[in-house]
């Protein structure tokens, strides 16, 4: 059975998306519900299944003499969840939301249709960015070096720091997308270089991989979706920076823990660190972690499974989050300033579920993923799966047909919710919160990007 629901899966994601792009044409490889059904479903829970064939001593730990029992019920949640998705974005739910956004006031009036970028607001973004990057490392905010002690108590400050940081990403996709459609434009051209560069870099000093690849990964989509053919360069480069990433990353990271002097306090410290880190890998085990993790990281079927086996055995006790309360006021959570909701709960949900699923020691501050099918299985079972991932298919439809392919606001506020809806997080509720807040906040800065 396990084998079945694996290929099911597998086969549903490749011929709804075959059967997608015979539909729609270019660019179908950006739709929110095409991507998250080949990325989520049939790499998450189809393809890198085979690890759990040859990983059989992690299989026994987690999960127990009754291991297929729980990897099979798991792998008919996804069905359903798979299912459902495609179910609410064909819904036409979305499409009627969509009818509603480009009536609004705020659509007509206030976004941009032209490229025609303001590069005073574009060196101001880096230099923001920049400036919060200095500010995460003062306070011990910065990546893989920050404390949870700090982001528990500096949590209003450092979630604003986090968003300024990220200004430099969002200034790397619009003077892409603004060169690939205008190639005259070498001001777009030098800067979409010097980002690149630059937040690789950064991508490093914080010490995870996706921010290593990142960047390069942001630039390929944007060649994708103007010039409407596969960057098969960047892929390959990306694979390469990726490999990269485990080479110096893993271990940083080691360093970071056993290094009693291991300095923090400056970028030029932890750029030191990096480098040193990257000059001790070995380079056969460097290759064989990198084949090992990737296959486990990208698999999702074993900790939904761990989920399963949980709340069937044990249920949720009363210091387990509150899931369904979290999913139902997160538009209120990405609205409302913590300083104004003192009591507004901090995501914790993975680190929760590291400790009490997983068995990790009661003080570990490290959070493993459950997969937003085991987040929903916890919510209300099967029921919750269905509806939730039914939801998610209206807001991904609702954000293609309201923003894809309609003018230079409408793209950037597009390509910042199609991360949020592509990745899925494995707290659903973050699903909804982000969508909120970065609509908002996409808005505003489009509103100023781009000259009238």
């Amino acid at each position: 059975m396990f084998v079945f629901f694996s290929l099911f899966v597998v086969g549903f994601g490749v011929i709804g998306t075959l059967w997608f792009r015979k539909l729609y044409g270019k660019g179908y490889l950006l739709n929110p519900l095409v991507l998250s059904s080949l990325y989520v479903f049939v790499i998450g829970f189809g393809v890198s299944n085979y690890v759990l064939f040859t990983a059989t001593d992690a299989v026994d730990y987690y999960l127990g003499a009754d291991a297929y029992v729980y990897l099979n019920k798991a792998m008919i949640l996804t069905v359903f969840a798979m299912v459902s998705l495609w179910a609410g974005y064909r819904s036409g739910a979305g499409t009627w939301l969509a009818g509603k956004w480009d009536s609004s006031v705020m659509a007509r009036r206030f976004l941009r249709r032209e490229y025609q970028l303001d590069y005073r607001v574009i060196m101001v973004f880096i230099i923001l960015s920049f400036s919060c990057r200095l500010l995460q490392v003062r306070f011990r905010l910065f990546g893989y070096t920050s404390t949870i002690d700090e982001w528990i108590r500096l949590a209003a400050f450092a979630q604003w720091l986090h968003a300024g940081a990220t200004l430099g990403l969002l200034s790397l996709l619009v003077v892409s997308l603004a060169w690939f459609k205008r190639p005259s434009d070498k001001h777009a051209m030098y800067l979409m270089v010097f980002l690149l560069t630059y937040e690789s870099v950064f991508g490093f000093m914080l010490g995870q991989k996706s921010a290593v690849v990142m960047p390069l990964a942001i630039t390929g989509v944007a060649y994708y979706y103007t010039r409407h053919r596969f960057p098969w360069k960047a892929f390959l480069a990306g694979i390469a920076l990726l490999y990269m990433a485990y080479v110096v990353i893993e271990p940083f990271r080691r360093l970071r823990y056993e290094d009693p002097d291991f300095q923090s306090g400056s970028l030029v410290a932890i750029a030191s660190n990096v480098i040193n880190a990257g000059k001790s890998y070995e380079r056969d085990s460097a290759i064989d972690i990198f084949k090992s993790q990737i296959a486990m990281r990208v698999n999702s079927t074993l900790m939904a499974a761990c989920s399963v086996k949980y709340m069937d055995e044990n249920g949720l006790n009363q210091d387990a989050p509150e899931f369904l309360r979290n999913l139902i006021l997160s538009p209120l959570h990405a609205v409302v300033p913590r300083f104004l909701w003192s009591t507004k709960p901090m995501e914790t949900t993975g680190q929760w579920f590291n400790i009490e699923v997983l068995g990790a020691p009661a003080d570990a501050v490290s959070a493993s993923a459950m997969t937003p099918v085991g987040y929903l299985y916890f919510t209300g079972g099967a029921y919750a799966i269905c509806i939730g991932f039914f939801l998610i298919g209206i807001l991904q439809q609702w954000a293609a047909v309201s923003f894809s392919g309609k003018g230079s606001g409408s793209e950037v506020i597009y390509f910042c919710l199609l991360g949020t809806l592509v990745q899925l997080d494995n707290s659903v509720n973050a699903i909804f919160l982000y969508t909120a807040r970065n609509l908002l906040l996409a808005t505003g800065i489009q509103y100023f990007l781009f000259k009238r």
